[in-house]
């Protein structure tokens, strides 16, 4: 049964379920007995601690063991990657995915295991990673543009392309604009593509 929980002069009636968990009831007591309130103050205090005693501006680490460079869209976002360009077969372009943090680490596995036999790139793509972070519309019409602006100015010939989740319309996109620039190697889709990719020979896995 609800009871009415302890107020300051002033303040409305705060009414709590009662829980027989020991501990449930102990956070409670430390929040003064109504979430409500207490919940706005420590949003407060983790918005001061933040302020003060997290660096903001600290280094991210390298996503890679491989040298890293930066290429410059037609747009001026600056477009960074890791790079082992050594070996004769054709180029392997790894594209990571699209979600709240991602960046070419996704791609580690495939990039250690295939950089000692063919030339493979891993790409930031804009707005995450190293990459560029413009306040700008960040379509899929723009990373399709992107991906094939990197083809063309750094990988300069053909390259398989595998990409991840989203990032796969992104790839089928450019493969569809530039359709001599790259091969979609491989890709994981999280649903099949709609209408606007249906001229892209899709293969389903069995």
């Amino acid at each position: 049964m609800a009871a009415p929980a302890p107020n300051r002069p002033g303040q409305r009636p705060c009414f709590m379920k009662q829980d027989t968990h020991a501990t449930h009831n102990a956070w409670l007591g430390v929040l003064g007995g109504c979430p409500g309130r207490p919940l706005r103050r420590a949003r407060g205090a983790w918005l001061l601690y933040s302020r003060w005693f997290i660096n903001h501006r600290a280094l991210l680490p390298s996503a890679l063991d491989a040298p890293r460079a930066s290429l410059t869209l037609p747009e001026g976002d600056q477009l960074s990657y890791y790079a082992s360009p050594d070996g004769a077969r054709v180029p392997l372009v790894l594209l990571h995915s699209i979600n709240a943090a991602p960046s070419a680490y996704e791609m580690k596995p495939l990039f250690d295991h295939y950089r000692a036999s063919r030339p493979v790139y891993a790409l930031d793509l804009p707005g995450f990673g190293f990459s560029e972070r413009r306040d700008r519309r960040y379509s899929p019409g723009f990373y399709a543009e992107a991906i094939n602006t990197f083809l063309a100015k750094v990988v300069g010939q053909p390259a398989d392309v595998v990409a991840l989740s989203l990032t796969t319309e992104f790839a089928a996109r450019a493969a569809l604009a530039q359709p001599s620039a790259l091969s979609l190697a491989g890709g994981h889709v999280s649903e099949w593509p709609g209408p606007a990719l249906a001229g892209y020979p899709w293969r389903r896995n069995p």
